[in-house]
């Protein structure tokens, strides 16, 4: 295959068929291997799955965890097999299982992009955001930094994430053993590999709505892992600290400023925790 999709479920019996249908309806001149990881789902995500998987043989590929690996630090390890699947061709495309696609010419526009532009590593676009039964935090969920279609640099996403992964379309990265180390040593592996992916080349915006991603109480910002301040400081600290290993050499200082503000916040609380060991 040119491009390989990946989408990762769990618990996404209600909304995994919406994804996986958006993802057949796409119209491609291209080859696409059509993969959905399912993390040990204990609803009926993965036989939503597998009636799929039965219907489009040789298309979709599914792979069904046995345990589920969220946390494991050997996640990615565990999920090698899925990997190696999705990175069998030259692109990548991200949907999560409770998001979905909503213009069949997506990937045709994207990859049509990526190929006539060898210097840009990712291109992404606007989606569609619904709040389900979630209060709406602020006007506009994602701050866009210019109009219309644009390439961005590095800088332009370093304090600004204003694409999400639904809209993703990526080269695979030459080096796969350093990108699975990287994403393998933090919990936000998305924000870590899109860092990645333009510290050594641009990504490209597209003005369109072609995705829609929902935000909703089974998502990982509504979990008690995220609710918890200490431990999310802690985790954007460990984020930081990767990025600092491959980030170019101009944002380096940015990188250093970043890790110092989380390290105050973090001696803070461990001091009004009066766990000072950990602070000093």
């Amino acid at each position: 295959p040119l491009l390989c999709t990946s989408t990762f479920c769990f618990q996404h019996e209600a909304y995994v068929r919406q994804c996986i249908e958006s993802i057949l309806m796409q119209r491609t001149t291209f080859p696409v291997r059509i993969c959905i990881h399912d993390d040990a789902s204990t609803d009926k995500t993965a036989e939503v799955i597998r009636s799929y998987q039965e219907a489009y043989p040789g298309k979709i590929w599914a792979f069904f965890q046995p345990e589920n690996t969220f946390l494991n630090p050997d996640r990615i390890q565990l999920q090698r097999e899925y990997r190696a699947w999705t990175e069998a061709g030259r692109y990548i495309a991200m949907c999560e299982g409770d998001d979905y696609w909503m213009d069949p010419l997506k990937l045709q526009k994207q990859v049509e992009l990526l190929e006539t532009h060898p210097g840009i590593n990712l291109c992404v676009h606007d989606v569609e955001v619904s709040h389900e039964g979630i209060p709406l935090t602020r006007e506009q969920f994602y701050n866009v930094p210019f109009d219309g279609d644009f390439r961005f640099t590095y800088k332009d996403y370093f304090s600004n994430h204003f694409f999400h992964t639904a809209s993703k379309v990526f080269r695979v990265p030459a080096d796969l053993e350093f990108y699975h180390e990287v994403i393998g040593r933090v919990r936000a592996g998305d924000l870590v590999s899109n860092h990645l992916f333009l510290a050594s080349g641009d990504g490209y915006y597209i003005a369109e709505k072609m995705a829609f991603k929902r935000r909703n109480q089974g998502g990982y910002t509504k979990s008690a892992l995220y609710q918890d301040s200490g431990k999310r400081r802690l985790d954007w600290y460990n984020v930081w600290k990767e990025i600092e290993r491959f980030a170019p050499k101009r944002m380096k200082q940015n990188v250093w400023h970043m890790l110092a503000d989380i390290e105050r916040q973090l001696t803070k609380m461990m001091f009004q925790k009066r766990r000072f060991g950990i602070a000093l």
